[in-house]
């Protein structure tokens, strides 16, 4: 038994042999603007509304994050037509961690089981004023989304908690797997757990996520000094991000009621398809975010679209449907993008159009 506690707390730090790679380098403040700025202009015509998220305090590391309100037209380029790899220009490609989160027009009532419905039950602003929430400012298009969203009971807490956990120990065990680290990859990770970590603390009347915040902010900041001992914040950085994943573990399997030698993410996975019962969680309510959850995907599918799920996609790849676009499609559409941004960006009117292909 101290064996295995031991080798488990040794996982917890980063390996001596691990190489830290990839570090950042600041960039422009103005090019995330510009970078907003020309994907909303881009994706206008399909899009009904483009919402940003979030504050870019670390140039460099800092990432965008959109929500876009698509309408109902299944096009067949859909996929390549929202992606801002393609529709941008390489230099702003490093801006998008991520796709941005895509909601068709008929599914908006879905986000009220998404942690974009989240409002803190108390005040949980940090000194800077930056909030735990999705702070939404229109981009483009028509404001769509609910003014105020229903208060967030246990239940809601418990599945966002849940998924947030599965999800964070999947990207983190692989990551750990690996036998190099890049940290850009790692900076975002451990930044984006702040969030679930906010919510158990709301939930359970702790305070961790302050602490935390500090040290990981501290660490970035470092980072992105010129002289700064980025190797060192790296590492700290890292044995944070463990060592807290391994308490929030914890945290999880009280939730979940699993036994010393279970697999907490299993048996979360299990209570949030139905499977199994967790402390605080409503049966009716698990229900109804199912059922809301099993029609946005479909309606994903039906707009031959995947991107980023507004819900946490991992634990439930063998339950939802998800658009698989066969790859020469994706290449034509890509190509005929590229031709078609290319002609718009020369001023020219006759742009050529991207035909309507029935496939």
């Amino acid at each position: 038994m101290l064996v295995a506690e031991r080798d488990r707390q040794s996982r917890g730090s980063a390996p001596r042999s691990r190489r830290f790679v990839g570090y950042p380098q600041r960039l422009d403040l103005a090019s995330y603007d510009e970078a907003v700025e020309r994907y909303a202009r881009a994706v206008a015509p399909r899009a009904v509304a483009v919402y940003r998220g979030g504050a870019v305090r670390f140039p460099g590391l800092s990432d965008i994050d959109l929500l876009v309100v698509v309408d109902e037209r299944p096009a067949w380029d859909n996929e390549q037509y929202f992606s801002p790899h393609v529709r941008l220009p390489n230099r702003f490609h490093a801006l998008f961690h991520h796709r941005p989160h895509f909601v068709p027009i008929s599914c908006l009532d879905t986000l009220e089981h998404t942690t974009f419905a989240y409002r803190p039950r108390r005040e949980s602003r940090r000194r800077d004023g930056a909030a735990f929430t999705f702070d939404r400012r229109l981009i483009a298009g028509r404001d769509v989304l609910p003014k105020t969203w229903p208060a967030l009971g246990d239940a809601w807490y418990v599945c966002s908690l849940l998924e947030s956990f599965v999800t964070a120990k999947a990207r983190f065990d692989r990551l750990r797997s690996a036998q190099t680290c890049d940290v850009v990859r790692l900076a975002s990770m451990a930044s984006t757990f702040r969030y679930p970590l906010r919510q158990l603390d709301e939930r359970d009347g702790t305070s961790f996520a302050p602490a935390y915040c500090a040290i990981v902010d501290r660490a970035r900041a470092e980072l992105l000094e010129p002289r700064g001992e980025r190797e060192a914040a790296a590492k700290v950085m890292y044995a944070l991000h463990a060592a807290t994943l391994s308490g929030f573990e914890r945290a999880i399997a009280r939730i979940v009621d699993a036994s010393p030698d279970e697999d907490v993410a299993a048996a979360a996975r299990d209570v949030l398809a139905g499977r199994r019962d967790a402390l605080g969680l409503d049966g009716s309510y698990l229900a109804a975010r199912r059922a809301a959850m099993l029609r946005y995907f479909e309606a994903l599918c039906g707009l031959r679209l995947s991107g980023l799920a507004v819900f946490v996609r991992g634990p439930y790849r063998s339950e939802v449907s998800v658009h698989r676009q066969p790859r020469w499609e994706g290449r034509a559409a890509s190509a005929f993008l590229a031709l078609s941004d290319a002609f718009a960006a020369t001023g020219l009117a006759s742009a050529p159009s991207l035909p309507d292909l029935d496939l």
